[in-house]
């Protein structure tokens, strides 16, 4: 599993590239504008949300499922914090931050987004081809 770091592991490139690879690149910037939609709409509403649990739970398998990994790790604490203390509030600006930071142009594909690090990328291809010998 390749994940980068910079303030904490952040960004599962590995992830990224298997759901890539899974669903084309047309579908995975269909899937990305989808993502960054209902994250913003679940962080404006987390604070209000009947079932917080339910909503810390639902960011986190979105942001795993993109790769987020530092956010994923925010809405984990998020829905512990829920399940623990059902009437905690849910504290929305480290969910914020780990989303920011998450998606700051290190998503792949269209409207500016990066792609991974060229050394990764290369450092993949070399695994990859070193492994199948």
């Amino acid at each position: 599993m390749l994940i980068v770091e910079t303030e904490a592991k952040m960004i599962n490139w590995d992830r990224i590239e298997d759901l890539r690879t899974d669903i084309g690149e047309e579908e995975m910037a269909e899937v990305i504008d989808l993502f960054l939609d209902e994250v913003e709409q679940a962080l404006s509403q987390i604070g209000t949300a009947p079932d917080r649990e339910a909503a810390a739970h639902f960011l986190k398998g979105a942001a795993l499922n993109l790769g987020f990994s530092r956010f994923a790790a925010e809405c984990l604490v998020a829905e512990q914090t829920c399940h623990a203390h059902p009437p905690a509030r849910v504290e929305i600006a480290p969910l914020r931050h780990g989303y920011g930071v998450s998606r700051q142009g290190r998503l792949p594909g269209p409207a500016g987004r990066a792609p991974p690090p060229a050394q990764i990328r290369n450092s993949a291809r070399i695994s990859s081809s070193v492994m199948s010998r």
